[in-house]
């Protein structure tokens, strides 16, 4: 899919795509309990769409175990602020 066909519906018109991914990571955050399951999960989310959308940084995101890595350094703390999510 070209870019410019993808971006309106991570950016514009991402309400649908991101509630949609919210609910299903907020419901695994749920079971963790003791956090806010929907505000971590959207964060998550919007994290991962900025990535997406602006790829270009100082983190290394080109490979999968890099990815892998940047999530569990800083996204898997997001939801251990009372639970394990382990």
């Amino acid at each position: 899919m070209e870019p410019q066909t993808i971006l309106p519906f991570l950016t514009l018109h991402a309400g649908p795509a991101t509630g949609a991914v919210r609910e299903y990571l907020a419901g695994h955050l749920r079971e963790a309990g003791g956090i806010d399951a929907d505000v971590v999960a959207e964060l998550m989310v919007r994290i991962a769409v900025s990535f997406l959308t602006a790829p270009e940084g100082c983190v290394p995101l080109r490979t999968d175990d890099e990815i892998r890595a940047f999530a569990r350094r800083h996204l898997v703390p997001l939801g251990r602020q009372g639970g394990s999510l382990e």
